[in-house]
């Protein structure tokens, strides 16, 4: 699977990286920004995007979500470490993503992209 991390907090990106890495993924790579997600996700398609909802600069995941799906459907992974609830109902019209509350366990991160991305061709 090949996964595009888009978190400011480059120690947990770089965790999230290894961790992925080591159970066989694909990083296409880790960046802090919208920006830089976009220019990657137009050269190569992420199976599923890990995607901080604060982001550096005051940039907005659940915003730069809803962008990413006026033109792709893969998987949304949200971190936060905000209220869950409160983030469900953020990101409740937005399709095929889920939300997971930092810290994440590595292991859960894992199953969780797997589940969502399990009916992918």
């Amino acid at each position: 699977m090949k996964i595009l991390i888009v978190e400011d907090e480059l120690l947990i990106a770089r965790v999230y990286a290894i961790h992925l890495k080591s159970a066989g993924h694909t990083v296409l790579g880790s960046v802090t920004h919208p920006d830089p997600a976009r220019e990657l996700i137009s050269k190569e398609l992420p199976d599923a995007l890990v995607l901080d909802i604060n982001l550096k600069g005051g940039a907005d995941g659940i915003a730069f979500a809803r962008e990413l799906r006026e033109t792709y459907s893969f998987p949304i992974l949200f971190t936060t470490g905000n209220s869950k609830i409160r983030t469900l109902e953020e990101i409740s019209d937005i399709s095929n993503c889920d939300v997971m509350s930092k810290p994440i366990e590595a292991t859960a991160l894992i199953k969780r992209l797997k589940e969502m991305t399990s009916n992918l061709p």
